[in-house]
């Protein structure tokens, strides 16, 4: 088979293996490795049975991405080599149409896409602050993360945000000056810490809503047990992110006028219990499609509940189900909730609080 190479310009050439390998050790550049040979050859191997007769150059970039991810397994160094393929592929695309910071800023805000406060800012000081080394500080869930959910989108949806730029455009939505919003992109491009996804995805954008907000119902693990967020008071101590418990000093209600879905999720709670939200807030999902069916699950009984509380996780299940071999990073998608399927699994953060418990029963 003589496979060929289109080019963005329309041209075509033969293809060559020894570019693309050229290319995979460009990726290990400054990588302390053992034998970045061997590292290449196993990129090679998983690729090469996969590139058609006719491929455009876009098509090559993520049938190596596509490689480098089903070796992520293997090693963390796979982890860091689709990060940097990753990079380039939206480098690459986004340097075709905007050709720096400043002109992505005006760009969006000529696309009502960003507030035109931006404008009265000195981007190009705000433009030498950026520091492209730090997109490296990203691992590879990280940046698909930031890639499908927060970076802004063109009315065609494309993507006219790299990473340091969305940094920086959080911080221009933040902060009052220019010394004040490079102090806030050192903190965040450095991953000293993260706003809330609101803030990320709304700051220095026409949507002003920059904060969180949880539906009535929804349950708080406090000192006193479970309460509904509507029934917190100025005092309560309450379980944060962090896995610690901090005391509430203030109180926000907003008035909401929009539909909730009700999503049942076996397992975070009981089976009773649901997860609400509007129909545009994203959940992390393994679509069910990528399982074809799934170990047989008993009753469980959550420590903090009664033995009265235990439900069954159900699940199709079969006796001759063979495992199945399911690449996770890229299965996983962000969806909409009113997208979500029924028997689609949801991703959830894993619990940081631990307590010695009496007892726990598996029926």
């Amino acid at each position: 088979m003589q496979r060929v190479v289109i080019k963005r310009d329309g041209t075509v050439e033969k293809f060559q293996m020894k570019k693309l390998i050229n290319a995979i050790f460009s990726l290990l550049e400054g990588l302390k490795l053992e034998d970045d040979y061997e590292t290449v050859f196993k990129i090679a191997k998983e690729l090469d049975l996969k590139i058609p007769e006719k491929v455009s150059t876009e098509e090559l970039d993520l049938l190596v991405l596509k490689a480098i991810e089903q070796l992520i397994p293997t090693h963390y160094l796979y982890d860091t080599l689709a990060t940097r393929q990753l990079l380039k592929i939206i480098n690459k695309d986004i340097d075709r149409r905007l050709s720096s910071f400043k002109e992505a800023i005006q760009f969006g805000v000529k696309e009502s896409l960003y507030k035109k406060e931006l404008l009265d800012f000195d981007l190009d000081k705000l433009e030498e602050a950026l520091d492209y080394s730090r997109d490296l500080l990203l691992d590879y869930f990280g940046l698909t993360t930031l890639r499908d959910r927060y970076f802004t989108r063109d009315r065609e949806g494309r993507i006219i945000e790299k990473p340091q730029w969305f940094f920086m455009r959080v911080a221009m939505g933040i902060g009052n000056n220019e010394d004040e919003i490079i102090k806030i992109y050192n903190k965040i491009s450095n991953l000293e810490y993260l706003h809330s996804t609101p803030t990320l995805y709304n700051s220095g954008t026409v949507v002003n809503q920059y904060s969180s907000c949880f539906p009535a119902g929804t349950p708080i693990i406090t000192k006193d047990g479970l309460k509904n967020i509507e029934d917190i008071q100025i005092g309560d101590v309450v379980l944060t992110a962090e896995g610690n418990y901090k005391v509430v000093s203030g109180l926000f209600k907003r008035k909401y006028k929009r539909n909730l879905y009700k999503i049942k999720v076996w397992g975070l709670w009981g089976s009773e219990e649901t997860v609400r939200a509007t129909n545009d807030h994203r959940f992390l999902v393994l679509p069910k499609e990528s399982i074809e069916c799934s170990r047989k699950f008993y009753k469980v009984c959550p420590p903090y509940q009664n033995t009265d509380k235990c439900y069954p996780v159900e699940r199709e299940y079969a006796s001759t189900c063979v495992k199945t071999e399911v690449n996770i990073l890229e299965s996983l998608r962000w969806v909409e909730a009113k997208d979500i399927k029924e028997w689609d699994y949801i991703v959830v953060p894993y619990p940081k609080e631990t307590n010695d418990i009496k007892e726990f029963c598996v029926l």
